[in-house]
């Protein structure tokens, strides 16, 4: 028998509502402004009007903005199609060449500061990346990948 991961709302002094906090203070310009609850590792922000989901078996309960393990919020590729260029604090613009690169899971270079930055062609945000030394290490979910 498995134990499913019970749903907890998250307090605004929890330690991972500290750690989402300062996550979206260096990486994005919005705030969500709807509840946000714990599901296991697992971060969503719901509607604050929601239905009760204690005997349901629910694939996604609302917009999954991330994870956190051992202090660190990892965000989520759904987080990334959700928001528009103007939400982030660091793009990175590439063209076609460089797009069709990361969408096969390759890493780019940039002259951006390290942190999180959205990829971006066209106008349109392709998914997150991390950049460390010049360098963006590819964060686009493995089964999307071309």
């Amino acid at each position: 028998e498995t134990i499913e991961p019970k749903l907890q709302v998250i307090k605004p002094n929890n330690k991972v509502t500290q750690i989402m906090s300062k996550w979206y203070k260096d990486n994005l310009n919005i705030k969500f402004t709807d509840k946000i609850v714990a599901f296991g590792d697992n971060i969503y922000n719901v509607p604050n009007i929601c239905l009760r989901i204690d005997k349901l078996k629910v694939l996604r309960y609302g917009l999954q903005l991330g994870s956190t393990t051992k202090d660190i919020f990892t965000p989520s590729h759904s987080l990334a199609m959700a928001l528009k260029i103007c939400d982030f604090v660091r793009v990175q613009n590439i063209d076609l060449d460089h797009a069709i690169s990361y969408l096969r899971g390759n890493t780019l270079e940039t002259n951006l500061d390290n942190g999180w930055c959205a990829i971006a062609h066209n106008g349109f945000v392709l998914g997150f990346g991390k950049v460390v030394g010049g360098v963006i290490k590819n964060h686009y979910p493995k089964g999307l990948r071309i």
